[in-house]
This record gives C-alpha cells, structure tokens and sequence, in this order.
C-alpha cells in the first residue's frame, strides 16, 4: 500500500514515500515516487494512486501569500475536485484518496472521504502510517527534517507487509 512522511518546519515542507503498490496477495514497487512537485505544491498521496498521479499533473491555482489555511480549504479544494471530476474521476466511488500537501512552507493533511483540510506539524498517511507516525514522534528532538522522514519510511517498510522500497525523498 503505502507511507508518505511530511515535515513542515515552517519554512520547507520535507517529504518521503516508498513505493509500494500492493493488493491483499502481492506487493512490488512503483515505477514512478508517490510524491512530485507540482508548480508552488509538494504533494504526496496514498489510496487511490489513480486520484494521486492525477493531482500530480493538474493544474493547481497559485497559493497566496496570504490565509493560507483559508485558500486551501476553499479555492484549492474545489479547483482539485473540478479537476478530477473533468479527468473522469468519479469522486463518489472508488477514488477516494488521501494527500499530504507542503505549500508556502505549511503542511496540509486531505481526506477526499469529507475534503477536510488540517495543517500539520508532522504527518504520515498510508497503511504504514501508524509505524511511520511513532518513528516521528521519538525522533522529534532530530535536527534533520530530511533524516526524520527517511527514517519513519524506512521504519514502515521494515516493519509493514504493505510498504517497499525504495525511498524517494522531496522539499520545497
């Protein structure tokens, strides 16, 4: 399935994924990481990788300088779902998704369940999150963002069936 870590530290927005694509019988990697920039957005997604690949390439609206959290909830949600809809994504069925988005030096967790938009300190979503979410937290004295999130992917990889390498790691 799959582990994306995203730390913001106010400034940048780090980011790390494995690869995994599995079923309930058979997991192997990607060919392509889960995370991408996309013009101002850093953007990973577990769930649907149909809905993810697609948010990967979109066109997104410029972030403001401004209400961040506010433009997110409202301008940047209703432009992603537009878009999805007009890419034939029915979003009332099997595309549900999850994103971690780093923009403007904020991170922002997604559910396409009830579009809900939190910011974060520190996030993982996937079926290796909950390993991933306890590496950040036993790490938070780290100095390095980029080693935090390396090492909570490589901890969901060594210890859930669903996650497998390798690791693609991104900021912005």
């Amino acid at each position: 399935m799959t582990c994306i870590v995203a730390i913001s530290d106010g400034d940048n927005v780090y980011m790390a994924a494995e690869r995994g694509l599995s079923d309930d019988d058979v997991i192997t990697s990607m060919s392509v990481p889960k995370i991408k920039i996309n013009d101002k957005y850093l953007i990973g997604y577990a769930d649907s990788p149909g809905t993810g690949q697609l948010l990967h390439w979109i066109a997104l609206p410029t972030p403001p300088r401004i209400n961040i959290d506010k433009f997110m909830r409202t301008t940047w949600v209703s432009a992603v779902r537009k878009a999805l809809v007009d890419s034939g994504v029915d979003l009332k069925e099997t595309a549900h998704a999850s994103f971690l988005v780093g923009v403007s030096g904020k991170l922002f967790f997604i559910d396409t369940v009830d579009w809900q938009v939190s910011e974060c300190e520190y996030m993982a979503i996937g079926s290796g999150s909950s390993i991933a979410l306890g590496s950040l937290y036993t790490t938070a004295s780290w100095k390095s963002p980029e080693k935090r999130a390396y090492t909570a992917v490589s901890a969901a990889i060594e210890l859930s069936p669903s996650c497998k390498g390798p690791i693609d790691s991104l900021y912005n």
